[in-house]
């Protein structure tokens, strides 16, 4: 489960979900996306 100030990375293969963000929430919501090009660089113990 996240925690505030953390990174979180996961398979998006797995199933997921992303909760609601109130509008009066003290800072946005940071999404980063992006591809592992090294097969062995995305071991993320699935």
């Amino acid at each position: 489960m996240p925690e505030f100030n953390t990174l979180s990375l996961f398979d998006v293969r797995h199933i997921h979900a992303v909760s609601y963000i109130t509008p009066f929430a003290a800072a946005p919501r940071l999404s980063f996306t992006g591809w592992f090009t090294d097969p062995g660089a995305a071991d993320l113990g699935s």
